[in-house]
């Protein structure tokens, strides 16, 4: 088995084990991140360097055990050691205001050391316990208990339904969903076709901090369709999701409505709701190359970037995992099969009503069986802060090149 700390690789002996009714899998991660923002300084009004780097070791285990047929246990476990410049730790390049694990009833500490704060230097160790669920299957539907994913919508950019754990368009590892604490019961109602409904739980179970939701998914005419209805912190989300082939081209369109506060109507503010869409398409060219190209509006945004600032205190972006901040989207996408072994991508977030823009250019080497190496950088163009005042959305975005190697077991 390979582990390594800090970028060193170390082997030391030892198995994955698999039985007839028990498995352990996982993976090991290597993260060399650098940032690159020379305006952070004068942002913190305090002395920052140009530079702050990053190495973040990940451990990740996973425990499956099936007795029955009827009955799964799955756990999942993350340890994670990390070094890097103290201002991180303070989020300042974080490009949303919701914290990832608001869905959780009761969780572990997730800084294991140090354990206070105040104590914090340059290295720490974080866990996640992020899967602990028991999924128990019958003749006509599946009860799903404990921590587990739960994601929507087909858009590949920005999932206006997804509000309950989503992902930002700069997040370095998008390989695994953050885990929720629900109850979850799917009825499958025909070919490609199910019922979907159930319950999250927030913070000591408080209903204001709940969540619930019912989905339909239909196939119809070489169509997926889907309805969803979401109830998250007192909001209510009604979304829709359509996807289909045209001419050999995927298409998609996702919608999602929010009625802010509508659970809770003495503090309901209807100029709060708001409405947000993606449409796109892409297209595979002979197995080597992929092309993509979405559009996504979001009704909570601004048409002007003076505006962005005051408007991170609306609900949308407070509760609704909401954190574009401008109206107008486009996202174009495309990776190349250079050879078997390497893959390159290029996406781009690009903010029509600014103009600023987010690149992302990658490159994978797979250097052996499930053993991967990758080069990657996002670069933001754009007006940079002045005067406490956002100029452009993604000039504000720090630079990020990063080395990633992976090692499955």
């Amino acid at each position: 088995m390979l582990v390594s700390l800090a970028g060193v690789i170390v082997l030391y002996p030892g198995e994955w084990i698999q039985g007839a009714n028990f498995s352990v899998n996982g993976y090991i991660k290597n993260f060399f991140v650098v940032y690159h923002h020379p305006d952070w300084g004068a942002l913190l009004r305090k002395t920052a360097p140009d530079f702050l780097g990053a190495v973040n070791q990940r451990i990740r285990s996973r425990f499956l055990y099936q007795p029955t047929t009827w009955l799964v246990a799955e756990m999942e476990y993350d340890l994670s050691f990390r070094i890097q410049d103290s201002l991180l730790y303070t989020n300042i390049f974080q490009s949303s205001l919701i914290d990832p694990l608001r869905y959780r009833y009761k969780d572990f500490h997730h800084q294991w050391y140090p354990t206070r704060s105040k104590d914090q230097a340059s290295f720490s160790v974080f866990q996640n316990l992020d899967r602990l669920v028991l999924t128990l299957r019958g003749s006509f539907s599946d009860l799903v208990v404990g921590r587990q994913t739960i994601a929507w919508g087909s858009a590949r950019a920005i999932n206006p339904c997804d509000v309950i754990a989503p992902f930002t368009f700069d997040e370095l590892d998008k390989e695994e969903r953050i885990g929720v604490d629900a109850l979850r019961w799917r009825i499958p109602i025909g070919l490609l076709s199910e019922f979907d409904a159930g319950y999250i739980v927030g913070k000591a179970a408080k209903s204001e901090n709940n969540a619930f939701f019912t989905r339909l998914k239909l196939y119809q005419l070489q169509s997926d369709v889907s309805f969803l209805l979401v109830g998250f912190r007192q909001n209510v989300l009604i979304g829709l999701d359509f996807a289909r082939s045209i001419g050999g081209a995927g298409t998609w369109f996702e919608t999602a409505y929010v009625y802010t506060d509508k659970l809770k109507p003495e503090n309901r503010d209807s100029e709060q709701d708001y409405f947000r869409a993606s449409l796109g398409c892409d297209y595979s060219f002979s197995g080597e190359s992929y092309v993509f190209l979405e559009y996504h509006f979001n009704g909570a945004g601004q048409n002007q970037a003076k505006h962005y600032l005051q408007n991170l205190s609306r609900i949308a972006y407070q509760e609704g995992s909401v954190y574009l901040l401008g109206k107008h989207y486009l996202i174009p996408g495309c990776s190349y099969q250079f050879t078997p072994l390497i893959n390159g991508l290029f996406e781009s977030l690009i903010n029509l009503t600014d103009p600023s823009l987010y690149l992302t250019i990658s490159g994978e080497y797979n250097v052996a069986q499930n053993i991967y190496l990758v080069l990657g950088s996002f670069i933001g163009v754009g007006k940079s802060f002045r005067n406490f005042s956002y100029q452009s959305e993604f000039g504000v975005y720090p630079d990020i090149y990063y080395t990633s190697f992976r090692v499955y077991f």
